[in-house]
């Protein structure tokens, strides 16, 4: 104390240095998640078909990694930062995402990518509506499939249950069943009647064998089952179902491993009626949940932009060259995909590549299988669902969209 005198007033003085106290790191307050200002917001201009943002995560006031000391103390190996952005999401997300692989091994980017968005939480810890920094809640365009939550997403669904156009299925004793959902994007009033190629060894059944639809965008769910009926000495045996209306034939095809694990081949290209030891084959070692590859295209012989000109003469622009390879494979495939969402411009990324796998042709010009470069049939593993073909797909009724 001081005390100070020459005037009317006698003030008590209290000499005090200045600080910061820290009440330490506080959990659950009931608020969290909330949506900061500066959060990427939706709609999508660029691509209104497609929902944005995914999905949202911690990314206010986050203790990062920093160049320098804050300190601004020499010696002093502390370098960090107490952060806020956009760019301290991408870290959490990209840790739940090999979080997730690291339970999943053998799952396909998409398929962690449609587990994290599917389990997310739309609600903070009062159970309440995500809010915010006003306090008001906030609508899709704020918080897309909702914040991350990384317990859900490691505890969730296999790839078998994946609403994946393609079937890939290990077959032991236990039958194994798998649901779809498809969705009418063709006439109102339509009846598809299902089609199934048997399989050697298996015993396919569809249910319903009929799907009615009474409007556009209608849904209906389909189950499918595998009965294991003998023994097969071949490691692999593959069939197909289609759904049939008139001129529509939407078909899934099927590849069945009848024993444990997965024999990894060799190899996957195409000319047409063609697959050329260039190719990218199955089976999918990585993710055998999956088929692979999802479909094939033109790749031999491509007359194609080159760096320089290939006849070596100078002042010519002929800058081009005859090339083979699954790049080549690549802009025919994409050129596709453009053509059939200028057909169908509110169609997502999901059903144009459903539309494309499920109207491909498994035959070549003269009607036979499409063979590989030694004359002989190509498996599922060699053409997936097959070869592309842009007339069907334009006009495509049918399609299967992700669902949780």
């Amino acid at each position: 104390m001081e005390n100070i005198k020459g005037t009317d007033l006698t003030f008590n003085i209290i000499s005090a240095k200045p600080g910061i106290y820290s009440e330490g790191t506080k959990i659950d307050f009931m608020d969290t998640p909330s949506v900061a200002f500066f959060s990427s917001w939706g709609p999508n201009s660029a691509s209104p078909c497609i929902l944005k943002p995914d999905i949202i995560g911690p990314g206010v006031n986050i203790l990062a990694a920093w160049l320098f000391s804050m300190k601004n103390i020499k010696g002093t190996d502390s370098t960090f930062n107490i952060i806020s952005g956009t760019s301290m999401s991408y870290p959490h997300l990209s840790g739940v995402a090999a979080l997730t692989k690291s339970v999943h091994p053998d799952w396909l980017p998409a398929a962690i990518k449609f587990v994290i968005m599917t389990t997310a939480d739309q609600s903070n810890f009062k159970g309440q509506s995500i809010l915010d920094e006003r306090k008001l809640p906030d609508d899709i365009f704020a918080i897309g499939a909702g914040h991350i939550n990384p317990s859900k997403a490691i505890s969730s669904i296999s790839e078998a249950e994946l609403n994946y156009p393609s079937f890939s299925v290990v077959l032991g004793a236990e039958n194994q069943n798998y649901t779809r959902i498809v969705t009418n994007v063709g006439d109102a009033n339509s009846i598809y009647v299902v089609s199934i190629t048997q399989i050697p060894g298996v015993h396919t059944v569809v249910e319903p064998i009929r799907i009615v639809f009474s409007k556009v965008n209608q849904q209906a769910t389909y189950m499918i089952s595998f009965t294991r009926t003998s023994e097969i000495s071949r490691g692999f045996v593959q069939g197909s179902i289609s759904w049939i209306l008139k001129k529509h034939v939407v078909r899934s095809p099927i590849s069945i491993s009848l024993k444990q694990g997965i024999l990894v081949n060799e190899s996957p290209e195409v000319q047409i009626g063609f697959v050329f030891d260039v190719i990218e084959e199955g089976p999918n070692s990585a993710s055998p949940g999956i088929l692979k590859p999802d479909i094939i295209g033109p790749g031999v012989n491509i007359l194609a932009a080159w760096l320089f000109s290939m006849e070596n003469i100078k002042g010519t622009d002929s800058i081009f060259n005859i090339i083979p390879g699954t790049s080549m494979s690549c802009p025919h495939l994409s050129d596709i995909a453009a053509l059939l969402k200028s057909a169908h411009l509110n169609w997502s990324p999901a059903a144009i590549k459903f539309a494309i796998m499920t109207t491909a042709d498994q035959s070549n010009h003269e009607g036979q299988p499409i063979l590989d470069e030694r004359k002989l049939p190509a498996d599922v593993f060699a053409i997936g669902a097959g070869h592309i073909i842009h007339q069907k797909q334009v006009i495509q009724g049918l399609f299967m969209i992700f669902t949780p």
